[in-house]
């Protein structure tokens, strides 16, 4: 039974970690894509 909580709490927590992964690079991506939007040359007309 002991094994089975530990098993649980360590797959919820790689489930955290994994999220808070995702989430870290899923914002430097719009970072970076904000960074580029904003630093872009004007369209020339």
């Amino acid at each position: 039974m002991r094994a089975m909580i530990a098993a649980q709490d360590n797959t919820s927590d790689t489930l955290t970690e994994l999220i808070q992964t995702s989430r870290s690079l899923r914002q430097d991506e719009i970072t970076e894509e904000i960074v580029e939007l904003a630093t872009a040359s004007p369209p020339v007309r």
